[in-house]
């Protein structure tokens, strides 16, 4: 988390340097669509990975398959740092995607091995802490250094930090004998066609995924990743000061155990999406009916906190499902974080053609519109899904 937090003050800037050193055109694209192909190409090798790592697994183990992710972080951050031009970095930003999306599906694995259904809510609530105690410090650290020393020496401090995620998976994550154990019941096991289009029957899956996580993944890497830092830049406000703005996601992310254990208390995570999503709506049309600095912070607020409700609960809430039993946990939540990355794929080009056609504010409004209908789909076709 912390290697790939570090960039995300500064990394539209940099694309936007780039591009301006060495103009490029991409099938007529407007100019905000390409400065979001390399954010594509990073969710894409995320997706990538996540779509083979379920094959990886059934021949090599979880530290094995750490280490080749890692590989490929350390490979993605350091070329970054020594890219030329825009085709170059979305080269580079897709070989870093296939690193995160290995580390970050087999970190999710590793949650579920080590949890019940009594308190998988919590699990990945700690598992969001480790993301918001790293973003405190990563993006603030990023945009200092970024701002002092320059982009490339941003990147580089961030293959420094996947070298020393190297050197802790190396050191104190060993095979032990249940994960071979697993890892041999695995290869007799296959998912069939019939059950990854059970998920399509559910209309509870169905809607977390169209309805919630699609609109969030808008959110987080269009506006969040994407739009908000380059609005700020247009607006003077230097990277270090982005990373500190930015810094207000991790503060609220702190408490999402705490949402996550009332959710387990409560057996309920369909409420916690949807007042989620409705916070993050709002609060994105107000920042466009005020629009000024001081609702902006409350904008970036909002959004930590609707994001926090939803990221605590959404694993618990599709891995509650009765198909999680038919097919097992794991595998459905491989196939539900594939499809989640697909859809974030495009995220980035989605805010890209808006801003071109509207501008920022717009933008920002017309995604929170989106979200508030998104929500009240939500409500009508799906359920509480715990027992």
């Amino acid at each position: 988390f912390f290697t790939e937090l570090i960039p995300l003050s500064f990394l539209p800037i940099y694309i936007k340097s780039l591009y301006a050193q060495n103009p490029i055109k991409i099938f007529n694209l407007s100019y905000d669509t390409i400065l979001g192909i390399p954010f594509s190409s990073y969710m894409f090798g995320i997706t990538f990975f996540i779509l083979i790592v379920g094959f990886l697994s059934k021949k090599l183990s979880v530290r094995n398959v750490f280490f080749i992710s890692i590989s490929f972080l350390i490979l993605g951050s350091l070329l970054s740092a020594l890219a030329q031009d825009l085709i170059q970095l979305t080269i580079f930003r897709f070989i870093s995607g296939l690193g995160y999306g290995g580390c970050l599906i087999n970190g999710t694995s590793l949650v579920m091995e080590k949890t019940k259904s009594t308190n998988r809510s919590t699990g990945f609530g700690y598992w969001s802490l480790g993301y918001a105690t790293s973003s405190i410090c990563a993006i603030s650290i990023g945009g200092i250094v970024a701002n002092r020393l320059g982009f490339r020496v941003g990147l580089l401090v961030s293959t420094v930090f996947a070298l020393m995620f190297l050197t802790y998976v190396f050191t104190y994550i060993k095979d032990t004998k249940t994960q071979k154990l697993q890892a041999k019941e695995e290869v007799k096991e296959k998912i069939k066609f019939s059950e990854i289009l059970s998920l399509f029957r559910n209309k509870s899956i169905l809607s977390a995924l169209v309805f919630s996580n699609f609109p969030i993944q808008i959110v987080f890497f269009g506006i969040f990743q994407y739009a908000l830092p380059l609005y700020m830049n247009d607006n003077g406000i230097s990277q270090s000061n982005i990373g500190r703005i930015l810094t207000i996601f991790g503060l609220i992310a702190l408490f999402t155990p705490m949402i996550a254990s009332i959710a387990d208390k409560m057996r309920n995570d369909r409420i916690f999406i949807i007042v989620g999503n409705t916070i993050t709506g709002v609060f994105l049309v107000l920042f466009f009916i005020f629009n000024n600095f001081y609702m902006l912070i409350i904008s970036i607020i909002s959004l930590s906190i609707g994001v926090m409700f939803v990221d605590s609960v959404e694993e618990s809430y599709i891995t509650s499902s009765k198909e999680a039993k038919v097919i097992g946990e794991a595998k459905l939540l491989s196939v539900y974080k594939t499809l989640e990355k697909m859809m974030a794929v495009i995220s980035p080009l989605i805010a890209g053609v808006l801003i071109t056609t509207f501008n920022y504010s717009k933008t920002i409004m017309i995604i929170g519109v989106i979200t508030l209908i998104s929500v009240l789909f939500f409500i009508l076709f799906s359920k509480n899904l715990r027992k």
